[in-house]
């Protein structure tokens, strides 16, 4: 179908109605949302047919921890883009100076919208992993929406009705938006604070922290309720005989710009909301060029669930709900 088609607007409204009338519909189809069907690859990336200026369908990775739209080079040129200028683009490893373009539609299923500022880099890595990714879809799209990642029956949901969005089951967690990206609470031992702020992140497979610039404090603290048994058995120990190195590991850490090593640990439990996850690696990365870099103090990769839904209307996320 094609994206500006209008008859396709009105197909969530109609499978909502069959729904009401208890008549036959999608299994796990309990809200109004439009349901796309992704792919995945890698490590939990999810792949979304993405369709830009009227063209396409393009091959897009959906990544909540973008801010923005991210295209490779040869995409731009096929599109006939005209550079309006550069930005500096924010990654793990470090900033990249990239070309900035303005869309004039991008449209998911029957979702659009206009207006979009996009960023042009090479995305190696990714296409390492797909020949054909085509670019990064971010939060500057999402957003705009009530979204749900289904990693179990690989769908998309999308939601612009504005109202709260009917689900059964799982963990309801606080969200908020700031700085373009959406924010959660987990609870851990491990932080000084006992708990950390991480941007949620669909484009990671694992939990990665920023250290504090002048201490360790944004790191895992030693101790032997934080340490996983490989560091308490095989680590050199750290202060008394009850303490333990933090680190674990050393991690390689690649982006389309570039990569650099970081050290890991596994913590034994991190709690989100109420839901607990278990022995959770987390990967520690060098503190950001500035405080305007990064919001909070890392990332949850949106994969360590089965699914995750932001719900607009209420500003919260659900975590593993029955969809």
């Amino acid at each position: 179908m094609h994206p500006e088609d209008p008859m396709s607007r009105y197909l969530p409204k109609i499978l909502w109605l069959l729904l009401c009338l208890g008549l036959p519909v999608l299994p796990n189809c309990l809200t109004a949302a439009e349901a796309i069907p992704v792919r995945n690859i890698g490590h939990g990336l999810l792949v979304a047919p993405v369709y830009l200026n009227g063209q396409g369908p393009f091959q897009f990775v959906l990544d909540t921890g973008t801010n923005t739209t991210l295209l490779t080079p040869a995409l731009a040129v096929r599109l006939g883009l005209i550079a309006q200028g550069h930005d500096e683009l924010q990654t793990l490893t470090g900033p990249a100076r990239v070309s900035l373009y303005r869309l004039e539609t991008v449209a998911v299923g029957s979702h659009l919208l206009r207006g979009l500022p996009a960023l042009a880099q090479p995305l190696g890595a990714l296409q390492s992993l797909d020949p054909h990714i085509d670019g990064i879809l971010g939060l500057g799209f999402l957003a705009h929406f009530s979204f749900g990642l289904d990693y179990a029956h690989r769908t998309l949901l999308l939601d612009d009705s504005g109202q709260p969005l009917i689900l059964q089951g799982g963990t309801i967690v606080p969200a908020r938006l700031e700085d373009e990206r959406l924010l959660v609470t987990v609870a851990s031992p491990a932080s000084p604070e006992r708990s950390w702020t991480l941007a949620l992140d669909s484009g990671i497979a694992n939990v990665f922290l920023f250290a504090d610039p002048h201490s360790k404090a944004s790191a895992p603290s030693s101790g032997t309720d934080n340490c996983s048994p490989a560091a308490s058995e095989d680590s050199p120990r750290l202060g008394t005989p009850h303490t333990c190195s933090p680190y674990a590991a050393t991690v390689r850490v690649a982006t389309n710009h570039s990569e650099t090593l970081a050290e890991s640990v596994i913590l034994p439990s991190l709690l989100v909301g109420t839901l607990r996850l278990r022995n959770v690696r987390v990967v520690v990365l060098p503190p950001p060029n500035s405080a305007a870099d990064v919001a909070g103090d890392g990332l949850l990769p949106a994969c360590l669930f089965r699914s995750v839904v932001y719900d607009q209307a209420s500003g919260t996320l659900v975590l593993n709900p029955d969809m």
